[in-house]
């Protein structure tokens, strides 16, 4: 008689039995039961970094300094302004981020003790 009962409703009642059993089932038995299916856990975002999180990182550092080189990457919209826009930014760009120590090292050698 349970046998008709499970062919009539197309297995639903023996799958909705099985998911309370996994649902109920304690963390343990849980991770067994994914390592036999050959499942993760629950797949997290990684975390990105935004513009604040560098400018928090450069207040409590004190500084960011770039390697010898270096050159950002314009936005999308500077560059669909095209080359001129891009090396206007560049220079920009570069004039506002020169390397503090570089000046330091400057200034050090013209101080007096």
């Amino acid at each position: 008689m349970a046998q008709q009962k499970a062919d009539t409703d197309g297995g639903k009642a023996a799958i909705g039995e099985l998911v309370g059993i996994i649902k109920s089932a304690g963390p343990e038995a849980q991770r067994a039961m994914r390592e036999a299916l050959g499942v993760g856990g629950a797949i997290r975002k990684k975390p990105t970094q935004s513009n604040a999180d560098a400018k928090r990182i450069a207040y409590s550092v004190g500084e960011i300094v770039h390697p010898e080189g270096f050159e950002p990457k314009p936005s999308e919209d500077i560059v669909a302004q095209g080359p001129e826009a891009v090396a206007a930014w560049l220079e920009a760009w570069h004039a506002r981020n020169a390397n503090p120590s570089s000046k330091a090292e400057e200034l050090a050698g013209t101080a007096v003790m």
